[in-house]
C-alpha cells in the first residue's frame, strides 16, 4: 500500500539524508492502515518536492512517554540537545501529547529509495 508523509523541510532533508530515521503520528484512522513494506511518497511542505521511501518497522504505542524509552529520541529529531528537549518539540504541537495518549502513537521506520523529485 502507499500513503503520503507531509513534512517541513528541516525533517524532510533530515529524512532524505538518513538523519532521522524514525517518524512518530497519532494513531489516527490514516495510521492504523501503515504497514512493514509500505511505500510512502514523502512530500517536503510548501514545495511540491517529493522522493519515495519504504517502511520497514512499524511499532505502536498505547502513551507518548512509552516511546522514548523504547527508541533513542536522536532517531526521531536528530538535532535535538537532550530528551527534554525532543519531548518539548512535540509538546508544542497543540494537544498532540493529550491525543497521543488517548489514540495511542504510530511510530515507522524510514529507509530512502528513491532521490528528490522536483
Amino acid at each position: 500500500m502507499a500513503h503520503e508523509l507531509h513534512l517541513e523541510p528541516k525533517y524532510f532533508r533530515q529524512v532524505f539524508n538518513g538523519e532521522k530515521e524514525y517518524e512518530l503520528r497519532l494513531y489516527d484512522s490514516k495510521r492504523q492502515q501503515y504497514q512493514d513494506k509500505d511505500i510512502l511518497c514523502v512530500e517536503e511542505k510548501y514545495t511540491g518536492r517529493y522522493f519515495t521511501a519504504v517502511i520497514t518497522r512499524v511499532q505502536y504505542f498505547l502513551y507518548f512517554d512509552q516511546v522514548f524509552e523504547a527508541i533513542d529520541y536522536r532517531k526521531f529529531l536528530p538535532d535535538a540537545t537532550s530528551l527534554a528537549d525532543a519531548i518539548e518539540t512535540y509538546q508544542k504541537i497543540p494537544n498532540y501529547e493529550e491525543q497521543a495518549n488517548q489514540m495511542g502513537v504510530l511510530v515507522f521506520k524510514i529507509s530512502r529509495i528513491s532521490d528528490i523529485i522536483e
